[in-house]
């Protein structure tokens, strides 16, 4: 349910880079306090499979400060490299 078919078309299907991955919020022009984001949102790469597959993996991967340390991590990141190289063959911008 973190990584499934589903998960991916979902996440793959984002309209636009704020959708995807980014933490600026739609129409944003500046860096102005107004623009920044309610803490606790979530883009839909981020959410799941980004930080779904941390918290499963748990140990050192679901602790910020220590998730580098596990091999996985290496793995994990690659993979959301690829989805976003993905979405951008399909015309998307960053």
């Amino acid at each position: 349910d973190m990584v499934g078919p589903q998960v991916i078309s979902r996440v793959m299907q984002s309209p636009d880079f704020e959708a995807f991955g980014s933490s600026r919020p739609q129409g944003q022009d500046s860096a102005a306090p107004r623009w920044q984001r309610r803490a606790g949102s979530r883009t839909e790469l981020e959410f799941n499979p980004h930080d779904g597959v941390h918290q499963s993996i748990g140990g050192s991967m679901a602790v910020v400060d220590l998730a580098s340390r596990d091999p996985v991590f290496f793995l994990h990141h690659a993979n959301v490299d690829r989805l976003w190289s993905s979405w951008n063959a399909r015309g998307n911008a960053n």
